[in-house]
């Protein structure tokens, strides 16, 4: 995984799907070992788990049943890639060699000053955002530190 400077993204989450074909006799989607809920709209089955990339960005997935595989990808104030890109060119799940690359999202942040120098500590901060060609709304959520700073990444820039 890379940010779009072309830096390594250690620390990054990475989620798998494989392909939710027809199964042989044609009466419906194949339910993979190690897959979990219904595909996707895009055809793709999730499969169970997460993974995280190293410092130097690359994360070993798996194990994957066999076929045609995708990814999703989440890293702090960077944004997410939405919807399932595959990988792999359809090829056998094997070692891939694939460079996920992330946009640099943006962010909002701020002090809590509760009257009276209160504690923040019971403060929680919610911002909702509009995904940009996902046509949803994203909620997302942070809690000040004790010296009541705050900040939500990865946003994206919707003008």
């Amino acid at each position: 995984m890379r940010s779009s400077a072309g830096t390594p993204l250690g620390g990054a989450t990475v989620f798998a799907a494989a392909s939710a074909g027809e199964d042989a006799s044609g009466g419906g989607v194949v339910r993979e070992p190690g897959s979990s809920g219904p595909p996707s709209r895009d055809g793709w089955r999730r499969v169970s788990g997460e993974w995280h990339t190293g410092a130097d960005g690359t994360a070993r997935v798996g194990p994957l049943p066999p076929g045609p595989i995708a990814v999703q990808v989440r890293a702090a104030e960077h944004l997410d890639i939405e919807a399932w890109q595959g990988v792999g060119g359809g090829q056998a799940a094997g070692d891939l060699a694939e460079v996920v690359t992330l946009e640099k999202g943006l962010a909002v942040g701020g002090t809590v000053k509760p009257p009276d120098g209160a504690s923040p500590a019971r403060v929680s901060i919610t911002l909702r955002s509009r995904r940009q060609g996902a046509g949803r709304w994203v909620w997302e959520h942070t809690s000040p530190r004790p010296d009541g700073a705050w900040r939500i990444g990865g946003l994206p820039d919707v003008s």
